[in-house]
C-alpha cells in the first residue's frame, strides 16, 4: 500500500509543480487527505481502494514499461528469501502443498524452493 502513497505523491508533485522535498512520503492523515482530495479531483483515476487503483496510478506515473520494470527491480532486486519463504518452500518440497498463489512481483518464493533443494 505504501506505493500507492508513492504514486499519489508523485503525481501531486508533478501535476502542482511543487518541491518533492515539501512533499516527502508521510503517514499523517492530513497530508494523505491532501494527496487524495487532488486524486479525486482529476476525476480519471480509481477511487481508493478501488481494485485497479494501484495499476492505474502505476501506470499514469510510468507510462513506460521499462520504466515500471526498473522502479520494480529497484524496490526487490537484492531481496533475500524470509523464514516465511524457506518455510513454504519446505512444505512445497515435502509435497504438503503444491501451489502457491501470490500478489507478489518477486521471485523470493521460487529462490526459497532453489535453496530448499
Amino acid at each position: 500500500m505504501d506505493m500507492v502513497w508513492e504514486f499519489k505523491q508523485q503525481l501531486f508533485i508533478s501535476q502542482r509543480r511543487v518541491s518533492p522535498q515539501a512533499w516527502p512520503i508521510s503517514r499523517i492523515p492530513t497530508v494523505r487527505a491532501m494527496l487524495q482530495t487532488h486524486i479525486d479531483s482529476s476525476g480519471n483515476m480509481p477511487s481508493s481502494g478501488a481494485p485497479d487503483e494501484y495499476a492505474a496510478l502505476f501506470e499514469t506515473v510510468y507510462p513506460a514499461e521499462s520504466d515500471r520494470r526498473a522502479i520494480w527491480m529497484a524496490k526487490v532486486g537484492g531481496a533475500r528469501p524470509s523464514y516465511g519463504h524457506l518455510a513454504l518452500a519446505t512444505l512445497m518440497r515435502a509435497q504438503l502443498t503444491r501451489l502457491v498463489w501470490t500478489t507478489n512481483f518477486d521471485t523470493l518464493i521460487a529462490d526459497a524452493c532453489a535453496q530448499n533443494l
